[in-house]
């Protein structure tokens, strides 16, 4: 689509943290290795491009010495074949999409014996718009307005009924990238670049920072990528508290030996030095342990080990596809060395490319309490790390670019941890439909 003109937007600004949590699109996994990845659990595909106290980046020098030294390679920029211009060929029209989403969500037995609390239900709403425009033929540019809380970065759902209040516009993505053959390096608040779940990265999650890809063929019907990333946390302007970063890496092998069979691995490791937990809310710490009101109680290094499989099923609209995660916090304090894991397996049976597609999802996951860094894990439930969870969902594709889906989440918690705490299951029932533009 082209755009000859782009009007500024008037928002209201939002009045407090609102009530608000992430959406959770079941998709099928995409063994494609794309720029942009899906707001799902799973890896990433098409709409979506990709804490504690430590002792520093020196005993880590081999990691930021890897994101430095893939980074550095992209001063060299080679001029276009044979010296000629290429600009005349170039497509520098705005890509613009987005989508809409209206939910009714069903929550019982959240707080058990509390007849306030115990069940809710809600309207919630969502709406993206984007676009993505090549500047030349290196540089292009990418930017999206998403609905939701601007403080809280794992979702864009808005809760309605605020007696009416105007619904809080932000930017969660602002970026330029530079694409040179295979490798490429992304800066801003920028996709994730990762083949992830949402075990350990909520779909809504858009880390600030720079990222380095790099894709080349292995052999027939094999690709491998090598991404890596540089984050800033937390920056801080005074001179007695640190910044907060996180260095990360992926090692990704994909094997398409048909079109209808598809093998996928990948291997991530994720160090994050959290110096101060001075400017965080609640938002940022949710369930992990703390220390003090300033420190979490364990660093985060996080393992991270994931694979998806797909087969033909008995009919070719009814493709298998498996999913397994698995995380282990290499960073964990001896004091809660059993919460260290988390683990999710999801099996998907059916596609949702064409109209009238369906499809079918049972999922089962484990996380504990200091597994991941909750700030960024997903906000499906109400618990973000300590659980245990079921989850089943159907997606019909019913008309063009239009889908309703049932999903049901039934979890509780793992491991009591407070007194309060109860191992009471819960259930969270969820109806959506969604356009795309």
């Amino acid at each position: 689509m082209h755009l000859r003109k782009i009007q500024a937007v008037r928002v209201k600004p939002a009045q407090g943290r609102m009530d608000i949590e992430r959406h959770a699109d079941h998709a099928l996994p995409a063994l494609e290795g794309t720029a942009e990845a899906a707001d799902t659990p799973l890896v990433g595909s098409r709409s979506e491009i990709a804490a504690a106290n430590c002792t520093g980046f020196s005993n880590r020098s081999w990691l930021t010495g890897l994101v430095v030294t893939t980074l550095s390679l992209l001063t060299w920029l080679p001029a276009p074949l044979g010296g000629q211009e290429t600009t005349k060929d170039l497509d520098t029209s705005i890509r613009f999409s987005g989508d809409f989403r209206l939910r009714f969500e069903e929550t019982d037995g959240d707080d058990p014996g509390n007849i306030l609390f115990d069940s809710r239900q809600r309207l919630t709403l969502r709406f993206r718009a984007g676009f993505t425009k090549a500047v030349n033929e290196y540089i292009s540019l990418g930017a999206r307005l998403v609905t939701g809380d601007p403080g809280d970065p794992n979702t864009s759902d808005v809760t309605l009924g605020d007696f009416v209040d105007d619904l809080a516009v932000s930017l969660d993505r602002a970026y330029l990238q530079l694409q040179l053959g295979g490798l490429s390096a992304t800066g801003g608040k920028i996709p994730n670049p990762f083949m992830r779940t949402d075990l350990v990265w909520d779909g809504d999650v858009n880390p600030e920072g720079v990222s380095a890809r790099f894709t080349f063929p292995v052999a027939k019907g094999i690709t491998s990528s090598l991404t890596a990333i540089f984050r800033t946390i937390d920056e801080q302007a005074r001179t007695d508290i640190e910044d907060s970063k996180m260095v990360g890496g992926q090692v990704e092998v994909a094997f398409e030996p048909t079109r209808s069979v598809g093998l996928r691995f990948a291997g991530s490791y994720y160090d994050y030095e959290i110096k101060s937990l001075a400017d965080a809310d609640a938002g940022d710490t949710r369930s992990n342990y703390l220390a003090t009101e300033d420190s979490f109680l364990s660093d985060f290094n996080l393992l991270n080990i994931l694979a998806t499989a797909r087969f033909p099923g008995p009919h070719p609209r009814w493709p298998i596809s498996l999913v397994g995660d698995y995380v282990k916090n290499l960073g964990i304090n001896e004091a809660v060395r059993e919460e260290d894991t988390g683990f999710s397996i999801d099996l998907f049976i059916g596609t949702a490319s064409t109209q009238g597609d369906v499809r079918f999802r049972y999922g089962f996951s484990e996380a504990g309490t200091d597994a991941v860094l909750a700030a960024f894990s997903h906000d499906n439930t109400t618990i973000a790390t300590n659980y245990r969870q079921h989850s089943v969902s159907a997606g019909f594709l019913g008309l063009k670019d239009t889908s309703f889906e049932l999903t049901w989440y039934y979890y509780r918690k793992k491991r009591l941890v407070t007194i309060e705490d109860r191992k009471d299951w819960v259930s969270r029932l969820r109806l959506s439909a969604s356009v795309q533009f």
